[in-house]
């Protein structure tokens, strides 16, 4: 991806999260007519993020990964199987425009500020921080989760979920290359992105069960 994109990460998050919840939105209205079939709605709403970006995160997911093409099945049956279980009726599905604006922010903080998986110890942590981007990417994700938590009320427990997803396979990352990459950063972001979904598609089971039997209790 050009670099000038992933300085606006807040913008480009913006353009793949809207079209993201647009392409629910128009599967769910699909899915109404009853002409449309379940299981392919669900694959179309997994495969519109990596279509929207050209697979952007992907290669740098499978060259930091065990085994590419085990951890790249195991990726896709999971989006997969959290996306058959929505029914594409009741979730709120704004949340989605939310998670790729946080997801790409982190990432930029996270190549900005960590050492680099290249050159000497001394010369990974020798950067250049532009503090005004850094400021940037920092406000915009604290302000993507906020709106997302209140406009979406439960549905903010996805970003959470995207967040703990991030940082985890992020240090993993880190340790196994012994600094960030650009295909470290894209690796982080495609795992938080499909820990965010997983939960997204938990997130109405989960309240229903608990405002029926837990409070009726």
């Amino acid at each position: 991806m050009n670099k000038k994109i992933k300085d606006i990460a807040p913008l480009a998050g913006l353009i793949v999260g809207a079209l993201w919840a647009l392409c629910y939105y128009l599967l769910s209205i699909l899915m109404a007519t009853g002409w449309f079939p379940h299981p392919i709605a669900a694959g179309v709403l997994v495969a519109a993020p990596l279509v929207i970006t050209g697979c952007a995160h992907l290669h740098g997911f499978m060259n930091c990964s065990y085994d590419k093409t085990v951890s790249t099945v195991f990726l896709f049956l999971s989006f997969y199987a959290a996306a058959l279980s929505l029914d594409f009726k009741t979730e709120n599905f704004l949340i989605l425009v939310f998670l790729p604006i946080i997801m790409r922010c982190c990432g930029r903080v996270a190549i900005t500020v960590m050492p680099t998986d290249i050159g000497s110890e001394e010369e990974k942590y020798q950067k250049n921080v532009d503090n005004g981007k850094l400021a940037f990417w920092i406000i915009s994700a604290l302000i993507a989760a906020l709106l997302g938590t209140i406009i979406t009320k439960f549905y903010g427990l996805a970003i959470v979920a995207g967040l703990n997803g991030f940082f985890l396979t992020l240090m993993h990352a880190y340790r196994k290359k012994e600094g960030v990459s650009e295909e470290v950063v894209d690796y982080a972001i495609i795992s938080g992105e499909a820990w965010a979904f997983v939960m997204f598609a938990l997130v109405g089971p989960f309240v229903e069960y608990f405002t029926k039997f837990i409070l009726a209790f």
